[in-house]
C-alpha cells in the first residue's frame, strides 16, 4: 500500500478526536516496517555477494 493510501485510510477509519494519535501510530509503524525491510534486504544482499 502506498503511503498516501495510509493517510486516506486513517482519515476514514478514526473519529476526528483520534486523528493525531492514529497518524502518529501509523507513521511509527510505517517507519519501523521500512527499517525492517531495509535491514532484511541489506542482509540478503551481503549474503549473495559473499557467496558469489
Amino acid at each position: 500500500m502506498a503511503a498516501s493510501g495510509l493517510w486516506v485510510m486513517v482519515g476514514e477509519m478514526f473519529p476526528v478526536c483520534l486523528h493525531a494519535a492514529a497518524i502518529s501510530v501509523a507513521t511509527a509503524f510505517n517507519q519501523t516496517a521500512e527499517w525492517a525491510v531495509t535491514e532484511m534486504l541489506r542482509s540478503l544482499s551481503q549474503q549473495n555477494l559473499s557467496a558469489g
